[in-house]
């Protein structure tokens, strides 16, 4: 272990050349695979805390075929260079796999939190009276969320004049419908919580929504 805390070497190669030394000095009877996948994976996980929910085990459980024979190669050579090539693989590979599950799970989330506050929306909307109810619903109903306007849309689409126009949108902010859009122009707004417009998911989730492929499976 000594070793492992002395080497130069990145955290990355070092717990691969480890796990391989172990595995070749065999030094119990039995346990030895498992015993060198979990130094492996603490090695890692002293370097980086994501190892310690990805261990090494749980990676190679899909590749134990080529994982044997890996070592097996590296032993009738006497060099360990393809087991670290191989383990590097694996890593990057299962990374790569985490990190779109983790995406597609955070898409997910995002989606419900939307349709939460959508529904939230209109039931406000629902239980205001006269005019207003119907200026805010048919406002709504033309940007949903994806939509950003200003005070010429609203005075189109309600019919009414700038100055009126002007007060819906006071009214839409006050009843915390609505909010400012960054970079989109002055007196810009749009549908939801300020915090979500800023968000990459939520304009991830915009984009796909305008071209008609928003799917978890892409």
């Amino acid at each position: 272990m000594k070793w492992t805390e002395n080497s130069n070497l990145h955290h990355l190669v070092k717990s691969c050349v480890f796990h391989y030394e172990f595995e070749h000095i065999h030094p119990f009877l039995d346990g030895n695979g498992r015993c060198g996948r979990l130094w492996h994976t603490l090695i890692l996980s002293k370097w980086n805390s994501l190892f310690a929910w990805l261990p090494v085990e749980s990676m190679i459980h899909r590749f134990q075929e080529r994982y044997y024979s890996v070592i097996n190669q590296c032993n009738e050579k006497c060099d360990s260079t393809a087991f670290i090539e191989f383990m590097l693989e694996i890593i990057k590979l299962v990374l790569a796999e985490t990190a779109e599950m983790t995406r597609k799970v955070a898409i997910e989330d995002k989606k419900v939190a939307i349709d939460s506050e959508k529904v939230a929306i209109e039931r406000r909307i629902a239980v205001m009276k006269g005019r207003t109810k119907n200026n805010f619903q048919r406002i709504f109903n033309a940007f949903g969320f994806d939509g950003i306007f200003g005070r010429k849309d609203i005075s189109e689409l309600c019919g009414v004049s700038y100055a009126a126009a002007g007060k819906i949108i006071v009214n839409l902010k006050e009843s915390g419908l609505i909010h400012s859009v960054r970079g989109a122009g002055k007196g810009k707004y749009r549908f939801g919580r300020a915090d979500e417009s800023d968000n990459e998911l939520i304009v991830y989730l915009r984009n796909k929504a305008k071209e008609g492929r928003l799917m978890l499976d892409e």
